[in-house]
């Protein structure tokens, strides 16, 4: 399948569709147990519920990530599964309601929900594709986040802003209709995934880590944010960056300095949009590289705790455990198992 074949099967009318393409009344799309149905009365009794969708509606337990064409011309009920969703607009426009916030996406805007977020989707017209991208979440955290992050974080900022329910309401929404990268990248996706070969599986992990490339970069650049009217503008992707670089001897104070804040304003700028205060912060950092030189090799782990900054080696050991609940040895002998 090419892109060309690949817009004339996403825009051809599917048997339901002819069926109800010229509906003066949009009938409903519910679920129950394991399969879904259409529902053209009764409207206000099915509205009444919150419907939950089976992990074997969607995908078989050996699969990890399922593409999918949005029904067009039908209601989606108030639903959610077990699954993170990404949620493509390859042409026209898609409405849906995400816990009781309406929101609007056009042609190339991405919205990511976290799971078992309740939400519906409008009815979708005529030229309104809508593309679903399921994935379990232990493939989304490790096989997506987990290959990007290493030691990222605007990675490890993005992960946080989407799983604060109470400040993100637990979903991002993404206006990336410039990004025409994306959208070669989602075609070619859906070809592998709707017209299935030789090595697919592989293709399709590959596609989905340079989205999600993209849509990091995207993110990156909405992270210019104003404090206040009298504010400085600062852009916290730099930020991160720098204490990411500079983890061994950074302090409070130097940081500051290097971004002209007070002390107090940079931790608490930290603390607001990352959750962390700065010297926890550092600290995450630290572990985090002791991980990943832990997985690359053999280096001595008293060489590794003095590289990334810890020059006490109980209590390097101390903290390591406590956050990933084993020893350094028993991490690496682990990680090599």
């Amino acid at each position: 399948m090419n892109t060309a074949e690949l817009d004339l099967y996403l825009h051809s009318y599917k048997d339901y569709e002819l069926t109800y393409s010229h509906s003066l009344t949009p009938p409903l799309l519910a679920f129950h147990d394991d399969r879904e149905f259409i529902v053209e009365k009764n409207y206000e009794e099915i509205l009444s519920k919150v419907y939950q969708l089976s992990d074997k509606l969607i995908m078989p337990d050996d699969q990890n990530i399922a593409c999918n064409q949005h029904y067009r011309f039908l209601n989606v009920v108030p639903h959610y599964h077990p699954f993170i969703e990404m949620i493509y607009v390859y042409s026209g426009t898609c409405t849906q309601t995400i816990n009781g916030e309406t929101i609007t996406m056009n042609k190339g805007d991405i919205c990511i929900l976290d799971l078992n977020v309740v939400h519906d989707i409008k009815v979708a017209g005529k030229n309104d594709i809508i593309i679903n991208i399921l994935m379990r979440k232990a493939y989304f955290d490790k096989t997506m986040l987990g290959r990007l992050s290493g030691n990222s974080l605007l990675t490890n900022f993005f992960i946080h802003a989407f799983y604060q329910v109470k400040d993100y309401n637990n979903y991002i929404l993404l206006q990336t209709n410039n990004n025409h990268k994306i959208q070669i990248l989602m075609n070619e996706l859906m070809c592998e995934f709707f017209d299935k070969k030789l090595c697919s599986e592989e293709a399709i992990n590959s596609y989905m880590l340079l989205i999600f490339t993209e849509i990091l970069r995207e993110y990156e650049k909405k992270q210019l944010v104003q404090e206040n009217k009298n504010a400085k503008k600062y852009n916290l992707a730099e930020i991160l960056h720098f204490l990411e670089e500079n983890y061994r001897d950074v302090s409070l104070v130097s940081a500051a300095e290097h971004f002209h804040f007070h002390p107090n304003y940079l931790s608490k700028i930290l603390k607001r949009y990352f959750g962390l205060t700065f010297a926890p912060l550092i600290q995450e950092i630290r572990l985090k590289r002791a991980s990943h030189l832990l997985e690359l090799g053999d280096l001595p782990i008293n060489r590794i705790a003095n590289e990334v900054g810890f020059s006490n080696i109980y209590f390097f050991y101390q903290i390591f455990k406590k956050k990933y609940g084993l020893t350094p040895a028993e991490y690496r002998e682990k990680f090599k198992s």
